[in-house]
């Protein structure tokens, strides 16, 4: 009877335990469902050590680095020999510590090149006073090689350390002097100055936003004579402006016959701020090139206190 009980008992232990087991799903491998669909098995991030999972980083976009206007008050001004490859900047009271730092030069519409400080250049008794490339192995100053790149022949180029200015700062500077300005464009310069527009010329544009640069020539008030540079933004105008009183040879600059021109106009490059931009402009005349920085601040231009003239009078 004991041994009759033992093997019931037996049985009933067998059918449990295969009834179980086929119950038992193991992670990582494919099962199937109750609709013979084989069914995949589950994904995890846990590495293979059993350590807990993780989630990768998403990698937040970097933002352009942005031109420190200040900064600029560190640089200098040269020019470019006939060939390209020296620069001559003027002389100051740092020793030969100072411009050895100067390992950039920028300018041409934003043309970078890796310069390295030479020496002190002495003036030979051929010096005829011009900064020009014609005389520039003649005049005194501080010459520097063109390391890497091509200098724009008889350029001007402004000298500053390569942490100051780099080329992700830097806006695109496009030309578009051959097109007309629109009607609405010249009308909305009358409105901002209440006064009728002469003459107005699109000059360039300024980084990919369609930003474009005009030289405008406001009509004469008696003798007050008014010309600007603005540029055209999403926002509205941004205006320099260069009040004048006018003289029939000489009004903003020298034998200028009364009237500004686009030809006049060059660019040393733009570069994005905190505030807007800044931009170089040269502003040539029949004696030579005055050279400054426009900075935005709150929709409007200021001129830095960072300015350089090359004496070019031809003989």
């Amino acid at each position: 009877m004991r041994k009759s009980s033992l093997l019931i008992l037996s049985f009933i232990l067998t059918i449990c335990l295969s009834a179980c087991s086929s119950e038992v799903k193991y992670s990582g491998e494919a099962t199937a469902s109750t609709s013979g669909e084989v069914e995949s098995p589950a994904v995890t991030n846990a590495p293979a050590d059993g350590g807990a999972a993780t989630k990768e980083p998403v990698a937040e976009p970097t933002a352009a680095p942005l031109l420190d206007a200040a900064a600029l008050g560190k640089g200098t001004f040269g020019f470019a020999d006939e060939a390209g490859k020296q620069l001559l900047a003027g002389l100051s009271e740092g020793g030969g510590e100072q411009w050895s730092s100067f390992n950039l030069a920028v300018g041409h519409n934003g043309q970078l090149l890796k310069i390295k400080y030479k020496n002190e250049q002495k003036a030979t008794e051929a010096d005829n006073g011009r900064q020009t490339a014609q005389n520039f192995a003649n005049q005194q100053g501080q010459l520097f090689e063109v390391m890497e790149g091509k200098a724009e022949p008889n350029e001007t180029y402004f000298l500053i350390q390569d942490q100051s200015v780099k080329p992700e700062m830097l806006l695109s500077i496009t030309e578009k002097r051959s097109g007309q300005a629109a009607d609405h464009v010249k009308s909305a310069f009358a409105k901002s100055k209440n006064r009728s527009v002469e003459k107005l010329w699109p000059l360039e544009e300024i980084g990919d936003e369609g930003n474009t640069l005009y030289l405008v020539q406001f009509e004469r008030q008696g003798k007050d004579m008014l010309a600007s540079l603005a540029l055209q933004t999403a926002d509205g105008f941004v205006f320099q402006d260069y009040p004048a009183q006018f003289d029939e040879s000489s009004t903003w600059r020298v034998d200028d016959g009364g009237e500004v021109m686009p030809e006049m106009f060059s660019f040393l490059f733009a570069a994005k701020t905190a505030e807007g931009i800044v931009l170089g402009v040269k502003w040539m005349g029949a004696e030579g090139e005055n050279v400054s920085f426009l900075s935005e601040k709150d929709g409007k231009f200021s001129e830095l206190d960072i300015s350089y003239g090359r004496y070019m009078s031809p003989e």
